[in-house]
């Protein structure tokens, strides 16, 4: 996918190029709209609580976090709009975002 947008649905099909067999059905994708409202609810020492307002249509959410360029699971993933990330290291510095 080159040029997909969020908040659409897509339906994709497999297939095999070498047969020309493909999926007669394929599959519905929802591409979630990115959720609103992200922000920190409580703060500790070594852990963060963040509550965010999601698209309607998403139904799994994982807080990710980074210190440096690369986006790890902070959180496991929740039908819940709150997660609570610990085990922070004092005085560091981390970027957080949460995904759908």
């Amino acid at each position: 996918f080159s040029s997909v947008s969020t908040g659409y649905t897509y339906r994709v099909f497999a297939g095999d190029n070498s047969t020309g067999l493909y999926e007669d059905f394929g599959a519905s994708v929802y591409l979630p709209r990115a959720a609103t409202s992200f922000k920190v609810t409580i703060a500790s020492t070594n852990s963060l609580s963040f509550s965010w307002v999601p698209d309607p249509l998403a139904d799994t959410f994982q807080v990710l976090m980074s210190s440096g360029l690369a986006f790890r699971a902070a959180s496991a993933e929740t039908s819940s709009t709150v997660a609570k990330v610990q085990g922070l290291a004092e005085g560091l510095a981390f970027n957080f975002k949460v995904a759908s």
